[in-house]
């Protein structure tokens, strides 16, 4: 029966306490309960922007990976075009200006890739954008050849364009690889 007056008792302080401290005791779970939200909104808020961030390096891959592989296939059509003659003309006309739109207008964005990523995307695109200066030591000095936007490239020189645009799809295989391997992962 003492214990259970004891209780009572216990009880009887215990309400006292709170109806004395119930303005403190409501602020305190209010203090606790705003933090709570403000670590659970901080959650999602983080794990919103590594969605976006995820959407916006795969779409910067793809993007990538499209546009190399434009040029791989051009590369690869000047190689076996060149390679294999048939009836070669006396005069090839290489484009002055190297379609790279995507990387140059997406070059902004390369911080979201890995460093691995962005090494072979750059040497890549670096060796894509150095062929017309290549080419311009190849360039035919013959005055009727000459076209406006492009550099004409004789006969005698043809297996030095394909040596060249040989030695660059090494880099843009690599890349493409790079970006697809990484693409799959994410």
């Amino acid at each position: 029966c003492y214990a259970g007056v004891m209780r009572f008792k216990v009880i009887l302080v215990f309400i006292e306490l709170f109806k004395e401290y119930q303005t403190f005791i409501a602020g305190i779970l209010g203090f606790i309960g705003v933090i709570l939200t403000l670590v659970i909104n901080a959650r999602n808020e983080e794990k919103s922007r590594n969605a976006s961030a995820k959407n916006q390096r795969d779409a910067l891959r793809l993007c990538l990976i499209q546009e190399l592989e434009l040029i791989k296939s051009s590369y690869i059509a000047v190689i076996e075009g060149l390679s294999e003659p048939k009836e070669l003309a006396p005069v090839m006309y290489m484009p002055k200006r190297v379609h790279a739109e995507v990387y140059r207008q997406l070059l902004n964005q390369f911080g979201l890739l890995s460093v691995r990523e962005v090494q072979k995307t750059m040497i890549a695109y670096q060796l894509v954008l150095e062929l017309p200066e290549r080419l311009r030591f190849l360039e035919s000095r013959n005055e009727n050849y000459f076209r406006t936007g492009y550099i004409p490239v004789e006969l005698d020189v043809y297996h030095m364009v394909v040596d060249i645009h040989d030695s660059f799809l090494s880099s843009i295989i690599e890349a493409i690889n790079v970006l697809e391997a990484a693409q799959k992962t994410s």
